[in-house]
């Protein structure tokens, strides 16, 4: 079950990865909402991380296991409190 709570995080954002160029096993995230942002690092201080962001493709990397997935779609809407995202995606690699 926390496997499935930080593949959550790691793939419903709007974030992009940037490498670190300091240490190699640590990845940078830029996005808009800084709240993705922590919850990132927060996923990848406790080895679940999102290792590359395409267009339509998003790796992660949970506990050592990579997996790929394809993004199928992503719905975006404002609410009273904020803004909400839901992302779709097949698991194309991986467990």
């Amino acid at each position: 079950m926390l496997t499935e709570f930080f593949r959550g995080i790691a793939l419903c954002h709007q974030a992009n990865v940037v490498k670190d160029s300091q240490y190699t096993d640590l990845h940078k995230y830029i996005c808009v909402m800084h709240d993705e942002i922590a919850s990132l690092e927060f996923a990848q201080s406790q080895d679940f991380k999102l290792t590359q962001r395409g267009k339509k493709m998003m790796t992660v990397l949970l506990q050592g296991n990579q997996e790929r997935y394809e993004e199928l779609g992503q719905i975006t809407t404002k609410a009273v409190m904020g803004h909400f995202m839901t992302i779709s995606a097949m698991r194309l690699q991986g467990k």
